[in-house]
C-alpha cells in the first residue's frame, strides 16, 4: 500500500471497485447508505488469486440483470414462499419485500434456490398505473389520482405471472381496474411491462 495512510488502500479499493457509487471522501462520515452500498461492492471483489466473489463464502452468489416478475399475490400458481424473476423461480422468506416487483437488479441467490436479497438498478425506473381503458395504439391509466396516457410499443417485453409475452399480447387481456408495472430505462425508454390482476372496485 505504501506509507501514506489511507490513500493506498482507497487507491486500491478504487481500482477493485469497492467504491463505486460511495461518494464519500478519507475522513469524511459515511451515510447508512453509503456504508451499505461499499459492503455490497466489497461482496462482489473477487477474492484475492481466486475468480470467486467474497460473497461465495456465504454459499451465495450475485446475479446481474434479474427482473422481479411476479409473486402469490400477481399470480395464484406461485406459492406465498417463492417469487418469480427473469432467471427462474427461488424461495423468498415471509419479510421480503415484494414491492420491488417488477423493477431489475442484482439478486443474491444463496445455497442456489433462495432469493436472499436484491438491489434494484439506481439508473432504472418502474411507474404503477391501475388500467382504466385499452385504446388500439395506447393504455389509459389512473396514476397518483389522475388518467395518463400510457404509450409502449406493441413488440416490447411483458411479464404476466410467469408467462412471458409482447405487449400486444398482452394489451389484449387487460381490463378496467387491472395493474401495469412500467419499467424504463435511464434514457426514459420502456424496457418491459409487468401485469398484476386489478383489485380495483367500482367506477
Amino acid at each position: 500500500f505504501g506509507t501514506a495512510w489511507p490513500s493506498g488502500q482507497i487507491g486500491l479499493a478504487n481500482n477493485l471497485d469497492m467504491t463505486d457509487n460511495v461518494d464519500s471522501s478519507a475522513g469524511q462520515a459515511m451515510t447508512r447508505r453509503q456504508v451499505a452500498q461499499l459492503v455490497y461492492n466489497t461482496l462482489k471483489t473477487k477474492q484475492k488469486n481466486q475468480q470467486n466473489a467474497l460473497v461465495s463464502v456465504f454459499d451465495a452468489t450475485i446475479q446481474s440483470d434479474v427482473t422481479l416478475v411476479a409473486s402469490s399475490r400477481e399470480d395464484s400458481s406461485i406459492a406465498s414462499d417463492e417469487i418469480f424473476t427473469s432467471n427462474g423461480t427461488y424461495t423468498i422468506d415471509e419479510g421480503f419485500d415484494i414491492s420491488a416487483i417488477g423493477k431489475t437488479g442484482d439478486a443474491v441467490i444463496k445455497d442456489s434456490g433462495k432469493l436472499a436479497a436484491f438491489v434494484p438498478e439506481s439508473s432504472a425506473s418502474a411507474q404503477e398505473y391501475i388500467v382504466y381503458s385499452v385504446l388500439s395504439d395506447k393504455v389509459m391509466a389512473y396514476k397518483n389520482g389522475t388518467v395518463s396516457q400510457i404509450v409502449v410499443s406493441d413488440d416490447t417485453t411483458a411479464y404476466k405471472g410467469k408467462s412471458k409475452m409482447t405487449f400486444s399480447a398482452l394489451k389484449s387481456q387487460l381490463e378496467l381496474g387491472d395493474k401495469l408495472i412500467v419499467s424504463k430505462s435511464n434514457t426514459g425508454n420502456v424496457d418491459y411491462v409487468t401485469y398484476g390482476k386489478g383489485e380495483v372496485q367500482g367506477p
